[in-house]
């Protein structure tokens, strides 16, 4: 029998062979961003950073503690929380909101403990790795099913099938903005769907969008891609999660629902019953960070990033070849550089870098294989000649690929 440290070289050997190792590297602080989720560009914003420590040293609550001191179901609660979770609710135009450690935590407490054995899960098949987590622990962990990306036809094939087999309820897991490719979900489409199929199939149907790419930067002040639809009370909406590393400029995330849902999380969601609470300190800067959402600066950070946006793709579309941009049906910051195979796009990638862009590959089996790519994050913190810069250094290393010696 083969001992475990083999056992774990040859796994790491064996990736390694692929193409497909992955190492932890320092961001060179001089490099052109064009990789953070910092969309809004305000962990580099004096302004943001000034706004944040004065409004935390004035608050008449000031966090004294460097730490929380326990789970939120022991000591680690507090009314600065509730006071969050209050400011939260209403800038997503939710009946409650419930903060988490992470988006990651979100997930996994909502998929891990909501569906029953005889519930049905249904996925796109391009969910992110949390959710995905989440459903393998929860107790419909084989009762899943994947749809095409973004195909409403498929999702509404495989609730079918799912309600022949299975007797509960069924519950759909989307993206608002999906974190590999940049696309847009059609929640209205996918909600009508499901709001027709409960009636043809009399079965309860809901959606659970995460709107950890969406949060900060649709919807009025940043509230959400749901709030921009207008759907953020439907019916079959069951849920909501927002995340806080990225546009927000902070950590943690909140899960949007019901008041019921919010106190059957409290009581059955592993992650959050078992996990230290936040530090006061971060509670504090989200409080800050809701606040600054709804300044004049961070309606023309948003104004600028979709502006950049725009700037890209007319740009690249006269620089690059047309088969290697990710298309999608609406821009978005997120965009994608075609490189299939994860040598190369790894060799692209660290070309790019030499020449003081940071950037990141995204090779399989984070995409599938052939779908490798150079994921490019457009923020308000770049410029007009940066992204030009970006361009024309793919075009040149796409161009020297074409001509490097097949091997």
């Amino acid at each position: 029998m083969e001992g475990l440290h083999a056992r774990i070289n040859g796994a790491l050997e064996s990736r390694k062979a692929k193409g497909a190792l992955r190492k932890l590297r320092i961001p060179v602080s001089t490099a052109c961003d064009f990789s953070s989720n910092d969309y809004l560009g305000f962990c580099t914003n004096y302004k943001y950073q000034q706004f944040v420590a004065k409004y935390i040293t004035s608050h008449p609550r000031a966090p004294s503690s460097t730490g929380s001191t326990g789970s939120r179901l022991l000591s680690g609660h507090s009314r600065r929380v509730e006071l969050f979770e209050s400011t939260a609710a209403t800038f997503h135009c939710a009946q409650t909101a419930l903060l988490m450690n992470s988006g990651y935590d979100a997930n996994l407490s909502l998929l891990s403990s909501v569906p029953g054995p005889q519930d049905a899960i249904i996925h796109d098949e391009l969910i992110h790795a949390s959710v995905h987590d989440g459903m393998r622990m929860s107790r419909a962990r084989n009762n899943l099913f994947a749809f095409r990306h973004n195909d409403v036809r498929s999702m509404t094939a495989n609730v079918r099938k799912a309600v022949s087999q299975h007797p509960g309820s069924v519950i759909v897991c989307v993206e608002s903005v999906y974190s590999m490719d940049g696309d847009l979900a059609p929640l209205v489409d996918l909600l009508n769907s499901l709001c027709a199929l409960e009636k043809q199939l009399s079965r309860e149907m809901y959606l659970i969008v995460d709107e950890a790419h969406s949060g900060g930067l649709y919807g009025p002040n940043g509230a959400g891609l749901c709030v921009h639809h207008k759907i953020q009370n439907h019916p079959n909406l069951l849920a909501r999660v927002v995340t806080h590393g990225k546009a927000f400029a902070a950590h943690g995330a909140v899960i949007l629902g019901s008041a019921t849902l919010k106190l059957y999380l409290v009581n059955y969601a592993r992650p959050f019953i078992y996990s230290t609470a936040l530090p006061p300190h971060s509670v504090a800067v989200l409080q800050a960070v809701y606040t600054f959402m709804k300044s004049l600066e961070a309606h023309k950070a948003r104004r600028r990033v979709w502006s950049l946006v725009d700037h890209f793709y007319t740009y690249a579309s006269t620089r690059l070849p047309s088969d290697c941009i990710l298309h999608h049906k609406v821009k978005t910051p997120i965009e994608g550089i075609a490189i299939p195979g994860n040598t190369q796009c790894v060799r692209v990638a660290n070309k790019l870098i030499k020449k003081g862009f940071d950037v990141y590959p995204i090779r399989s089996p984070t995409v599938p294989r052939g779908m490798e790519r150079i994921r490019i994050i457009i923020h308000a913190h770049n410029t007009e000649g940066e992204i030009e810069r970006l361009v024309t250094a793919i075009a040149q290393t796409l161009e020297n690929e074409k001509a490097r010696p097949k091997l």
